[in-house]
């Protein structure tokens, strides 16, 4: 029995190996010329390649349980120890190779499947995918590959220089499969004002999104000003959200609590320095260069005395530090970690992750509607996923 896997990431490696530890004979069409592309940039090259607290509650929908059940986090961790990667545990849950190098995963991976014995085919792009009493993949070479099993891994449509280009998605479309709205997750926002000025500034605070006034997400986490937008973890988390709300053309802002003094706290601050002017009296409550930006929303001269402030005065202040608002126009879409949308899960196994239309036609990792937040969870997700494909519908080897 044959098994052709399109992709040769992270989903689509494992489920090779497991593929071929149960048996089948396997052959892996990566279009590129190495494999495992995107992991290299993962864990800023570090990979963090699991969570110890990955749970359903992790992803966007709890579609995972069954996959995540069948290959865990513990049996994860295990898999890679086998093929040599032993794992650093940081804060968070997150675990990393001990080498702290994501190229060892790609190297251990490597190293299984040509041991194994899989066939892999390196710059072999799929043109397309027909299905009669056998699967038949036309290569753009010319070649057709026959086999009794299709699966496909060949992720979203983030970070197209690594292969991930939407190919599967069209692939899916071609036998009836739907899919849902394609938006980049995890990646740096651009906003309508100019970020020059405060250009290197990082802190860790209270993030909010609204989506035309309405509170949709919230986060307490690191956030990275720079010249062309928004970034840092913080922002990863919520950009999910923000992306979503600008795909129904939403007004979208982000709201940036500056500091995490109580207003009681923040009026206390005024009085005891009402000497000073109010530029020199922020000075040590936050960063210096955010100083000019938030009197400017206040509408309060930066040479005004801090005990001068009339009422509103103080309230516009304090607003405008608890607040400091603006207003997303983008995202960084060619740099985004995960593809949010994806192959409807309704026509998709929860069990198997086999096509319920197609006979022998499997789905894992990103292709599917299926993404997870930052922290280790979209690779525990790739590997689940490729595990469980590589089964071919029989039980966890």
């Amino acid at each position: 029995m044959h098994v052709c896997i399109i992709g040769g990431g992270a989903s689509g490696m494992v489920a090779a190996i497991a593929a071929r530890r149960n048996g089948y004979d396997v052959t892996l069409v990566e279009k590129h010329d190495r494999l495992g592309k995107k992991i290299l940039l993962t864990g800023n090259g570090r990979c963090n390649y699991t969570n110890l607290f990955t749970n359903p509650n992790n992803f966007n929908t709890d579609f995972v349980k069954p996959v995540l059940d069948r290959f865990s986090v513990e049996k994860t961790i295990a898999f890679f120890n086998d093929l040599g990667i032993d794992v650093l545990t940081e804060g968070e849950g997150r675990c990393y190779p001990k080498s702290e190098q994501a190229q060892s995963i790609v190297d251990v991976l490597l190293y299984e499947l040509n041991r194994l014995g899989v066939l892999i085919k390196y710059q072999s792009e799929v043109i397309k995918i027909e299905k009669k009493e056998t699967f038949l993949t036309t290569l753009n070479s010319g070649e057709k590959i026959i086999s009794n099993y299709v699966i496909i891994a060949t992720g979203g449509i983030t970070y197209p220089l690594t292969g991930s280009t939407g190919d599967g998605h069209r692939f899916a479309q071609a036998f009836n499969h739907q899919i849902t709205p394609l938006l980049p997750s995890l990646s740096r926002l651009k906003v309508k004002a100019d970020l020059r000025f405060i250009h290197g500034v990082r802190f860790s605070g209270l993030i909010r999104v609204f989506s035309n006034d309405k509170l949709i997400k919230e986060t307490n986490h690191d956030i990275i000003f720079s010249k062309s937008g928004l970034g840092g973890l913080g922002i990863l988390e919520i950009s999910k959200w923000a992306n979503q709300s600008l795909y129904h053309k939403h007004k979208t802002v982000i709201d940036i609590e500056l500091t995490p003094l109580t207003e009681k706290d923040l009026l206390k601050r005024f009085t005891t320095l009402n000497y000073k002017t109010t530029f020199d009296g922020l000075i040590g409550l936050i960063n210096k260069k955010l100083i000019p930006s938030v009197l400017r929303n206040a509408n309060i001269k930066e040479d005004m005395l801090l005990g001068e402030l009339t009422d509103n005065q103080q309230t516009n202040l304090i607003n405008a530090l608890k607040h400091f608002q603006l207003e997303v126009i983008d995202a960084f879409k060619e740099e985004a970690q995960v593809t949010s949308g994806g192959v409807d899960l309704n026509d998709i196994n929860i069990e198997t992750l086999e096509s319920k239309l197609v006979n022998g036609l499997y789905f894992c990792g990103e292709v599917l509607d299926i993404d997870g937040d930052s922290g280790g969870f979209n690779l525990q997700w790739a590997f689940s996923s490729g595990y469980v494909c590589g089964q071919l519908g029989g039980q966890y080897v």
